[in-house]
């Protein structure tokens, strides 16, 4: 249980140091991508990022369930709810509603589906929801509202210009890095990764010393 906690909350923090910035240049990079950017395509790639920041928070409870063995329930009470997405979708579009009411829908049943893997597990495999608010959701919290804050202070300061994509995502991930290190991280996962730095730095001085 305490590996999947780990993994969640590096899958929701490695997605959103990429997502982040992303959400906030998706204009300027269609553009630069695209000569002629269609219409809802910005709104529809901020959503489609958003959906999959949601989804990250719990996916790794999957992977937990599958190692249980109790597979039957969960996989049709999350993809009966994953599905009901289309019916819905479909049935928007006939009532007249905009497009964008479809992406509204993908949000809410896909944040539903990521709720509803909490109870499978708390029930199948001892999962405390404490730990899981405490582990994952307050760990995300400070890095995510940072990189936010980091995003908005850099495009409200410079002025929109097709690179300026390449500067908000240095600021964004390095005040993500930062406050990852120093607000997710604990201290054992801390000492890992200077381990791995480590070897990763002795292997390259190793290589460089062997004569040519």
């Amino acid at each position: 249980i305490s590996l999947t906690l780990t993994a969640s909350k590096f899958n929701f923090l490695l997605l959103a140091l990429a997502a982040i910035p992303l959400i906030a240049e998706i204009p300027s990079l269609l553009r630069l991508w695209l000569n002629e950017v269609p219409d809802h395509a910005e709104f529809f790639c901020r959503m489609l990022l958003i959906i999959s920041l949601c989804d990250q928070t719990t996916i790794a409870l999957g992977t937990l369930n599958q190692a249980i063995g109790k597979i039957r329930n969960y996989t049709l009470a999350t993809f009966t709810i994953k599905i009901l997405c289309i019916p819905v979708g479909i049935l928007c579009l006939y009532l007249g509603m905009d497009v964008t009411c479809v992406m509204f829908c993908y949000l809410i049943f896909e944040l539903l589906a990521a709720i509803i893997r909490i109870p499978f597990l708390i029930h199948t495999a001892g999962l405390r929801l404490y730990d899981f608010i405490n582990k994952v959701i307050l760990k995300t919290l400070i890095p995510t509202i940072a990189m936010c804050i980091s995003t908005t202070f850099t495009c409200s300061l410079l002025p929109t210009t097709p690179w300026r994509f390449l500067i908000t995502g240095l600021a964004s991930c390095s005040c993500g890095i930062l406050t990852i290190w120093c607000a997710s991280m604990n201290q054992t996962e801390k000492q890992y990764i200077l381990q791995l730095a480590n070897r990763i730095a002795t292997r390259k001085n190793e290589n460089v010393k062997k004569p040519s």
